[in-house]
């Protein structure tokens, strides 16, 4: 356990080190903010539209009409953030498993390591630790920011039911990010070539980002990023009957933006999942199998011949 807690923490702090994956975490850090910013002054501006409208029938005798600000779900103004977690998210979950691994690689530390008494399942353990902890660590950042902003928008109140369904939006969104570090910590151990082992999973990423959405349910490259329009029905026919059973059980971007609509409240009227397997319940059946994957990876290893290729 020692040996799992000294691997975790030095990956963490490589990781800390690493300019490529600071970029990009910091790259969803800034969408978070920009994503709170923009729900603020969506709000403030309907707020102040409001106000004058009040003045306008005020001067004319009449009563003003209800305002709308306190009638829009709170939640749905965090929508964007479905498609940041899914874009910018994964690909920094994806960049950091991978320099979780092929750091050490590279630099022939798999080699000194195998020379000392440390098991595979135990460096498996402190790897997995490390890309888990430090994407729970941003998702935490992205949280923390979400509060925030809600208490300090205007006429916005967070029930405690809704405090709840944010909580689980975030943990929804650490099981996803993660996923894709744990791909990209499993290339990085099995492939020979570095090239290969950031383009693999980065080819995975988006075939279920954008791919089998146009397989399931004709959504366009372009419309999947939308979250409202990546949720349209899926069109009549045989083709599309047979692909939505056959692929969407086994679409973890799709299960997590379904998951991410019910939650945040930006759901279409009647939207149901088209899967047996619950949303939540296919992230986490995701995370346990590349957990094993990774664990498997490692054992499987030779650390004679740990350096790449290329």
């Amino acid at each position: 356990m020692f040996a799992s807690r000294y691997i975790m923490t030095a990956a963490l702090r490589a990781n800390l080190r690493d300019q490529t994956v600071l970029l990009i975490a910091g790259l969803f850090i800034v969408l978070v903010l920009i994503s709170a910013y923009l729900g603020w002054s969506a709000t403030a501006t309907v707020q102040d539209v409001y106000l004058k409208v009040v003045e306008a029938y005020a001067a004319k005798g009449q009563i003003a009409p209800p305002n709308p600000v306190p009638d829009t779900p709170p939640l749905g103004l965090l929508r964007n953030m479905a498609t940041y977690v899914a874009l910018i998210g994964a690909l920094a979950g994806l960049v950091l498993g991978n320099k979780t691994v092929s750091g050490d690689r590279k630099s022939g530390v798999y080699a000194l390591l195998a020379s000392r008494p440390i098991t595979s399942s135990g460096i498996a353990l402190g790897k997995i630790l490390a890309i888990i902890i430090a994407i729970t660590g941003l998702l935490g950042v992205a949280a923390l920011t979400n509060v925030i902003t809600f208490m300090i928008l205007p006429n916005f109140s967070l029930s405690a039911d809704e405090w709840f369904r944010l909580a689980q939006f975030y943990i929804a969104s650490d099981l996803y990010v993660i996923s894709f570090g744990l791909l990209g910590a499993f290339f990085a151990i099995t492939s020979r070539s570095e090239a290969k082992s950031l383009m693999i999973p980065v080819t995975i990423w988006l075939t279920v980002t954008f791919i089998i959405p146009q397989l399931t349910a004709n959504v366009l490259p372009m419309a999947a990023l939308n979250p409202l329009k990546a949720m349209a029905p899926a069109p009549s026919g045989a083709f599309f009957v047979f692909t939505q059973s056959v692929l969407t059980p086994i679409s973890f971007a799709e299960a997590y933006r379904a998951l991410a609509a019910t939650l945040l409240d930006f759901a279409p009227p009647g939207f149901k999942f088209q899967s047996f397997i619950s949303p939540m319940l296919t992230l986490m059946i995701v995370n346990g199998l590349l957990i094993s994957a990774v664990v498997v990876a490692f054992g499987k290893m030779d650390a004679s011949r740990s350096a790449y290729d290329d």
